[in-house]
């Protein structure tokens, strides 16, 4: 089911791999368009449309039938993206398979534009894990999708699997990823990490310190520090500017503790070698807390 389209030449990490799932278009584009079926059928992709989209929902419309809606309601959306990154077998479709398999090109031609951002062979995943201090998986799986809008992380197979929404500009012709391509590699990458050292660890952000946003009520601490990660390590890359927008971003989502702690890691970045070491300065500092 998986369409190996690209593998990465970065030496600092050789697993790094990109391709499109079917599984993922079929579970995540039924999905939302069951769900929305008295409306006019979009796209989980709200903000940025791809011209493969349109058909696959008119195809959706002429072939759908009871047996495949039920299918796929049945599954909770987190639930419909790990089960199809990893591979289990979609429902049975036919019509819509073959309408994806027919868009080879489209996504060989996404792939190849994506693969031309900035950044891509300067992310060293072998340095970022050096600063958890632990390996999770030693292969990278992108999974790029069309009816993704941003990104997903997680374990399957000893894997680490990055789930991608695709968007199209029309101005310029060009696929790119829903987000800037690097930094969401880092964010994806980080979360299985960031969960098991929240985890372990026993942590906690400071009580009010933050309020968080309805959907990471559960996870909010791990969403912050990986939010941290994200901009640490791709500052690296990019530089102060790219840092400045990217704090002024975080705000603006509402992550207000983001800033925060990129200054702590700032004024103490001489003594911090990973990130056990970032963990005791922001107990020092009050952010967060271990809890027994």
């Amino acid at each position: 089911m998986e369409e190996k389209v690209y593998r990465g030449n970065n030496n600092a990490f050789e697993g790094l791999e990109f391709c499109f799932n079917d599984n993922i278009d079929l579970f995540y584009g039924l999905n939302y368009c069951i769900n929305r079926k008295n409306q006019t059928p979009k796209v989980y992709n709200t903000k940025e449309q791809t011209p493969i989209i349109q058909g696959f929902y008119k195809l959706f419309q002429e072939e759908s039938n009871n047996d495949i809606e039920r299918a796929v309601l049945e599954k909770g959306e987190f639930q419909n993206i790990a089960i199809a990154a990893m591979g289990t077998p979609a429902i049975d479709c036919p019509v819509l398979r073959n309408y994806l398999k027919e868009k080879k090109a489209i996504k060989q031609r996404a792939i190849r534009d994506i693969q031309e951002k900035p950044g891509l062979d300067r992310i060293d995943f072998n340095s970022i894990k050096d600063f958890y201090g632990f390996n999770l998986s030693d292969k990278i799986i992108v999974y790029l999708s069309f009816f993704v809008s941003g990104g997903f992380g997680f374990l399957s197979d000893d894997k680490s699997i990055i789930v991608l929404g695709v968007k199209y500009d029309s101005k310029k012709d060009s696929y790119g990823v829903s987000g800037t391509l690097v930094c969401k590699l880092i964010h994806e990458f980080s979360h299985p990490y960031i969960k098991e050292i929240v985890l372990n660890n026993k942590l906690s952000l400071v009580e009010n310190k933050d309020i968080p946003p309805e959907y990471y009520k559960e996870n909010y601490l791990e969403e912050v520090l990986v939010r941290v990660m994200e901009i640490i390590f791709s500052s690296k890359i990019f530089g102060g500017e790219y840092e400045k927008w990217a704090i002024n971003e975080q705000l603006r989502a509402g992550f207000t503790v983001v800033p925060e702690i990129i200054k702590v890691y700032s004024d103490n970045s001489k003594t911090i070698e990973n990130i056990t070491d970032l963990i005791h300065v922001l107990i020092r500092e009050k952010l967060i807390v271990e809890n027994s």
